[in-house]
């Protein structure tokens, strides 16, 4: 056997490994496993708090509940920014509307502070 044959048995060996894999696997993916996904995952199934500056914040940009709901499914965790060390453990959520201070503690996942993206920032007097 030359080695024009071993490399086209070779080649039609990964072509249908390929084709398997993708036959077997092809409803699967891959990302529910990643450290983001899991972090979104376990906030979405604790029990949600928001802070009384936060609520402020949302009704002095004018957010609503929706778009809080909309937040919790498409926003992704910034881990350079959140400190995943620390107890309780303080995540930063980024999304397309506004980024959010999250801290997850035994009761629940705890929404404390708002930051508008394509908003200017307003003296919204929330404490």
């Amino acid at each position: 056997m030359n080695f024009k044959q071993r490399l086209s048995r070779y080649g039609i060996g990964i072509f249908i490994g390929v084709l398997l894999s993708l036959f077997f696997f092809s409803g699967r993916g891959c990302g529910k496993w990643l450290p983001g996904n899991r972090i979104m995952q376990e906030i979405n199934e604790q029990v949600v708090h928001r802070s009384s500056n936060f609520d402020c914040q949302m009704s002095c940009y004018g957010f609503t509940d929706d778009d809080f709901s909309n937040a919790l499914l498409e926003n992704e965790v910034e881990f350079p920014k959140s400190e995943t060390r620390a107890n309780p453990r303080k995540y930063y959520l980024s999304g397309e509307q506004f980024d959010a201070l999250v801290f997850m503690t035994d009761s629940g996942a705890l929404f404390s502070t708002l930051f508008p993206v394509s908003m200017e920032e307003k003296e919204c007097g929330c404490e």
